[in-house]
């Protein structure tokens, strides 16, 4: 069988705002949203969303809400869903003003992460 990555699979879209932290992690840049990546069915990914400052906040909650809706399938459905969510700041704090100033509440800095990244969404870049 293929060897799996041991590194997150980091998505990268949106529109240029300036470099995003992505040094040692596998770059995939896409249109389409919904990817996964050395997915089972058994197992738990931990799926974030990077909020940075001056992002467009649709490329924030666009593929967050596409995860949330599939797990809210896999609820109805009676399964485990396979995906946790997290959105967490590219800044020391948890705060980050969009691109037409709405404020995004974020559950951690990058600083703060205590987990494993499995799939890690960078909005703004390319």
């Amino acid at each position: 069988g293929a060897e799996a990555c041991p590194c997150p699979l980091v998505i990268v879209y949106g529109h240029p705002q300036g470099d995003a932290p992505t040094a040692g992690y596998k770059i995939l840049s896409c249109t389409v949203i919904f990817a996964i990546h050395n997915f089972t069915l058994m197992e738990t990914k931990h799926v974030v969303f990077l909020a940075i400052p001056e992002v467009t906040l649709l490329d924030v909650t666009g593929p967050y809400e596409v995860f949330a809706q599939a797990i809210e399938l896999l609820q109805n459905r009676k399964q485990i869903p396979p995906y946790i969510l997290h959105t967490i700041s590219a800044e020391d704090g948890t705060t980050i003003k969009t691109a037409s100033g709405f404020t995004i509440q974020c559950e951690n800095s990058f600083k703060d992460i205590n987990y494993e990244i499995d799939t890690l969404f960078v909005p703004g870049c390319t």
